[in-house]
């Protein structure tokens, strides 16, 4: 189960890593609905607005996944099923809330760009086949390097498609990472060290 609703966690960029502390929680002024969002779709090329520090690269644009990520680069994967190896051995991604979510049913998916944050916003996506499991959630990325999970309303279960009621939390650089384990963000924030 995911017990994340209404917590907020930064992951403050050090330069060779990230402190986990509380977040500023999930920020109200999302505004620009990502078009043509459906059922298990990738949203290629938005522009992030600056030079974002990521795994020693720097990315200007991401792909949005409809299920709860985002892609620092170009991938077409819109997979829902989250699986930990599909995370560690495809490329980089964000992961606020990587689970099967029919985010078309909930009150839209949002893309906004300041000059200090770009924002991903998804608002009552509920999980699919789930009666009554609406999920906001938003992952800010900072023109620092920094980045923040923010959720509110959070259903405990994933969707129920195929048995792929798997949740995935977190950031990866892919590429045949590392697996540092499973951790309980609710536990170790504040100071958890990556």
């Amino acid at each position: 189960t995911c017990d994340l609703a209404n917590t907020s966690i930064r992951f403050i960029n050090t330069g060779g890593g990230y402190l986990a502390v509380t977040g500023g929680g999930l920020d109200p002024n999302y505004a620009n609905v990502v078009p043509g969002i459906g059922e298990d779709t990738n949203h290629p090329g938005l522009p992030i607005g600056f030079s974002f520090p990521f795994a020693s690269t720097f990315h200007t644009t991401v792909d949005l996944c409809s299920n709860g990520f985002l892609w620092l680069g170009t991938n077409a994967s819109a997979d829902y099923s989250a699986t930990l190896a599909e995370y560690l051995s495809l490329t980089p991604r964000l992961a606020p809330l990587w689970r099967d979510v029919s985010p078309q049913l909930g009150q839209g998916v949002y893309w906004d760009t300041t000059a200090t944050y770009a924002m991903a916003t998804w608002i009552g996506a509920p999980s699919y086949g789930v009666a009554n499991s609406p999920n906001d959630f938003q992952v800010k990325l900072f023109v620092n390097g920094d980045i923040e999970f923010n959720y509110g309303q959070i259903s405990p279960a994933g969707g129920t498609f195929g048995g792929a009621t798997q949740t995935i939390v977190g950031f990866t650089e892919g590429n045949g990472a590392f697996d540092p384990g499973t951790v309980d963000y609710t536990l170790v924030v504040p100071g958890h060290t990556i």
